[in-house]
């Protein structure tokens, strides 16, 4: 589906060192820095990355190793799919994208008194209506890829709901360097005779960085002295 409908073509072709996109590689270390200042307010104010320091519930310092290693994905898979260019890889980028929304979503729905059932149904809502917007988005709006992720809007501002009324602009900032993410990704190859090496890297600092409050609301609401 991904690979037939959607445009996986990047301006960007420098090669160094054996790297197909270096440009493209390295701006996904975003992901590495958002994952360390999210986490680093519960690790003992430390910066060093793999070194967890957690105190509280069993739970909680479970949910921050995940925010964690769920951001250092989407950066190895990103890495990898950017570093090489070759078809499978793709996936690794896709599926940690991907794996990100639902972990998010879960730990949303997780907040409120439901079922187990009911909500692995709506996980499952989720995926299907995400698929179906995606593939609508592709034939309508020239997004390219990024139809994968815009429906992933919804899931910026679901932190709203957590009742952190102090954030609600923040988040509705991340909700805005999503967008604007979006048009970079958009307008990757047209700025490439510009620029010469194209703005798909800004879509990756951009939904790095978008991903930040959200992420810390997150956290809060699910930190032992907020309870």
């Amino acid at each position: 589906m991904f690979e037939s409908g959607f445009n996986f073509t990047y301006c960007e072709h420098i090669e160094l060192f054996g790297i197909a996109q270096p440009l493209n590689v390295l701006s996904n270390l975003v992901f590495l820095f958002v994952a360390c200042l999210v986490v680093r307010p519960y690790n003992g104010a430390s910066w060093m990355p793999f070194v967890f320091q957690i105190k509280g519930p069993k739970q909680f310092r479970k949910l921050v190793q995940e925010t964690f290693w769920i951001l250092l994905l989407i950066m190895v898979g990103s890495f990898i799919w950017h570093g090489t260019e070759k078809p499978g890889t793709l996936w690794l980028d896709i599926g940690a994208i991907f794996a990100f929304l639902v972990w998010y979503l879960w730990y949303v729905l997780k907040q409120y008194p439901l079922k187990l059932l009911h909500r692995v149904f709506l996980l499952m809502i989720f995926i299907v209506i995400d698929l179906i917007l995606t593939d609508t988005l592709d034939n309508h709006i020239p997004l390219k890829s990024g139809a994968f992720v815009l429906p992933a809007l919804v899931f910026i501002t679901m932190p709203q709901l957590f009742a952190f009324a102090e954030k609600v602009r923040k988040i509705q900032f991340s909700g805005l360097l999503l967008l604007a993410a979006i048009v970079f990704r958009v307008v990757d190859l047209q700025f490439c005779e510009v620029t010469g090496i194209g703005t798909h890297w800004l879509w990756h600092v951009l939904t790095g960085l978008s991903l930040y409050y959200p992420l810390k609301s997150l956290l809060k609401a699910y930190a032992p002295d907020s309870k």
